[in-house]
């Protein structure tokens, strides 16, 4: 008897495969997304001279405007 991963989500999407997900790449693609994120944050921290969790404010926020701008909100 086995299992088979068929759907994920988190906090940027999801994705569904009803033949099932390879768990490894799942990882390393969760990993290489949160790489990025810490770049993101990191770089903008750097670009500003701003604390950490600042920076980490700033990304979000930028990510924010982007969206809304892209839905014709702004």
């Amino acid at each position: 008897m086995g299992a088979k991963i068929i759907a994920v989500i988190d906090s940027s999407g999801g994705a569904y495969n009803s033949d099932g997900m390879d768990p490894v790449a799942l990882i390393e693609f969760k990993e290489d997304m949160m790489g990025q994120a810490f770049n993101n944050v990191y770089q903008m921290h750097v670009d500003k001279k701003v604390s950490m969790r600042e920076a980490a404010y700033m990304v979000a926020v930028s990510r924010l405007y982007k969206a809304m701008g892209l839905r014709g909100w702004l």
